[in-house]
């Protein structure tokens, strides 16, 4: 029931934790897979929380971030089918970097700092 009206009982608790989360300035713009284009900064809490009930715009993403010059995806969470999807849509598997824990960042931080923009 993702990205479906089935999951809105869970928005309330996602825009809250989003608003916790909150840490500051953002020093790169956020992207959202609704909108397919970067979301500012007054309009992010709820564009994610509405992307759980909300299809997305996977296509749409994708070609915004090549027309940027984005040569590396990095995926946060279970990534099996978000690769799936960006080797589907084009995207070699050697760009795109997946985040599971913690200790994932570190790596994936190094990689994106050897010149691709992220």
């Amino acid at each position: 029931p993702w990205h479906s009206r089935l999951m809105a009982g869970g928005t309330d608790e996602l825009r809250q934790a989003y608003r916790d989360a909150a840490a500051g300035a953002q020093s790169a713009p956020l992207v959202a897979n609704r909108e397919g284009r970067p979301v500012a900064p007054a309009e992010i809490v709820e564009t994610l929380a509405g992307q759980l009930v909300h299809p997305i715009q996977w296509v749409r993403t994708l070609e915004f971030l090549r027309s940027q010059g984005v040569g590396r995806i990095v995926i946060f969470g279970p990534a099996k089918v978000m690769r799936h999807l960006l080797m589907k849509n084009g995207w070699s598997p050697s760009c795109v970097l997946s985040v599971s824990e913690p200790a994932d960042l570190a790596r994936a931080g190094g990689q994106a700092a050897e010149g691709d923009r992220t």
